[in-house]
């Protein structure tokens, strides 16, 4: 049991207390206490640190990042193949959305998180938007070269940006980017999912 009495701070020797952490039982003064839900703690102990199943190293967040560019790239020449079945798209990039999240997770090392969610959301966004920029940009140099008279003045580039963002294949991609979003969110396990 520690004792009664006054006693003098762990950091400053010339403050006098009655106060110790609840975690270390340092003598602390008020100057160095932190209040914590669970009482006083000194400021090592009373810090909040990031849990380690978030925090990522360089080398996961690149790998995830990576992964998550692939599964963006992947699904963007597939939203060109099967652009044509309409409205019954939208069911299958639900599937791969999870689908993605779980490779960006274990990418991440099964690690989660805000930053991890930002990651594959933007990375499956650029590696989407991306890789249609180029597939559309080469077919319009293979059509540019081909001689057709209405594509010998350059488009506006403005349109050009707008066409692309603005467009069900991107809300595809955004839909696809929320569903990986939410699989590195909740816990699917539970629901046999």
């Amino acid at each position: 049991m520690s004792p009664s009495g006054p006693m003098t701070c762990a950091k400053h020797p010339q403050e006098t207390t009655y106060l110790r952490c609840n975690k270390c039982d340092r003598p602390i003064c008020t100057k160095c206490a932190v209040q914590t839900p669970v009482g006083f703690k000194c400021r090592e102990c009373g810090v909040m640190k990031l849990p380690s199943l978030s925090r990522l190293s360089l080398a996961q967040a690149l790998f995830a990042g990576m992964t998550g560019l692939a599964c963006g790239a992947v699904a963007g020449v597939l939203l060109l193949f099967v652009g044509g079945f309409g409205f019954f798209v939208f069911w299958l990039a639900l599937p791969y959305g999870r689908f993605a999240g779980t490779l960006i997770q274990h990418a991440a090392g099964c690690k989660s998180g805000l930053l991890l969610e930002i990651l594959a959301a933007s990375a499956i966004l650029l590696g989407g938007l991306g890789i249609r920029a180029v597939i559309t940009c080469h077919q319009y140099l293979q059509e540019l070269h081909s001689g057709s008279p209405s594509l010998m003045r350059l488009p506006d580039p403005v349109h050009l940006l707008l066409a692309l963002v603005l467009s069900f294949p991107t809300l595809l991609l955004a839909v696809i980017a929320a569903c990986a979003v939410s699989r590195l969110r909740w816990a699917w396990g539970q629901f046999g999912l």
